[in-house]
Parts: structure tokens; C-alpha cells; sequence
């Protein structure tokens, strides 16, 4: 299952903690900042279900709460983002060849 996931990102530093991120992440982007000048972040994520799919996007932005999320929502498994963001070459094969991670 492919889900879009947005979140505010309350950190002056919004990369992850690995880069790529782990394999969950199909990929990730700035697409731009609140009043706060906090990032906004959205990711693509390749998960079971919605509880894993936020559990993917902690492991490489554990600051991410809760009450940070701006949208999560299920999206088509053939889903991809429209061309406003940008495949990097790891995200283009990410897309193409997804599975569901384990854990």
C-alpha cells in the first residue's frame, strides 16, 4: 500500500537522518515553510498500513509527532507525486520497483 504523508517539520535541519532515506520512503520533499518558517515536508511512504507508514517516516525524522502531521492519506499502489516534486534518480527507481518493507 502507497501513502502520501505530509508533515511540518519543527527542526532548523528537515533532512533525514540517512540519505536516502531507508527503503520505505519512496521519496521525500521541502515544499515549503509555515508561518513559523518550520519546513513542510511530504513523503511518499511504501507501507502495510497507515500505523507502519508513520512509523517509516520516524525512523529517519524521529521528531515528527503527532500533532505535526498535515495530511496522511492512502493513495493509488501505481501513485506518484505530480511533476511540482521532482524524482531524484534514487526515487525514480524506488517508485518502480517497491515492495512492502517488513518490520
Amino acid at each position: 500500500m502507497r501513502f502520501w504523508i505530509s508533515w511540518v517539520q519543527r527542526t532548523e535541519d528537515y533532512r533525514p537522518m540517512t540519505d536516502p532515506p531507508n527503503r520505505a520512503i519512496l521519496g521525500w520533499w521541502c515544499s515549503g515553510y509555515d508561518a513559523d518558517d518550520n519546513a513542510v515536508l511530504c513523503a511518499a511512504v511504501e507501507a502495510r498500513d497507515a500505523l507502519q507508514a508513520s512509523v517509516f517516516v520516524f525512523a529517519d525524522w524521529p521528531e515528527a509527532m503527532d500533532e505535526t502531521w498535515r495530511f496522511h492519506k492512502p493513495v493509488a499502489a501505481d501513485w506518484r507525486p505530480s511533476d511540482r516534486f521532482q524524482l531524484k534518480p534514487w526515487m525514480a527507481e524506488r517508485f518502480d520497483s517497491v515492495s512492502v518493507p517488513s518490520g
